[in-house]
């Protein structure tokens, strides 16, 4: 990659990458934001591809390409390290006071 990606990008290329085949709505679901710009400008640099959606031929499903792909040494999407599992690893990775905060964080969701 020529120029660094910005985080939103960064963010969207995960969500495509770990749950392609995806609309911009369900991106958009995830992200929470509009989508639209940083779509483009994965789908420009090449590291994502849109392709119709066989069941609704007004949207699109959004994919990593090959090329995306092999510039992370990986041969296909499976390969892509295992999201669970590399989620619980970097939890472990968090400061105390960080998981202090998710902690309190969790006991208020409980008590509403």
């Amino acid at each position: 990659f020529e120029e660094d990606l910005s985080r939103s990008s960064l963010e969207t290329l995960a969500i495509i990458a770990y749950r392609s085949p995806i609309s911009r709505a369900g991106v958009e679901a995830v992200r929470g934001v509009d989508s639209t710009y940083t779509l483009r400008t994965l789908l420009l640099r090449g590291l994502i591809e849109r392709y119709e959606n066989p069941a609704d031929q007004r949207s699109y499903l959004y994919r990593p390409t090959f090329d995306f792909l092999k510039h992370l040494g990986l041969e296909k999407i499976e390969d892509l390290p295992n999201f669970p599992e590399l989620s619980k690893k970097l939890e472990k990775l968090e400061t105390p006071k960080e998981q202090e905060s998710a902690e309190i964080i969790e006991q208020e969701k409980m008590s509403n």
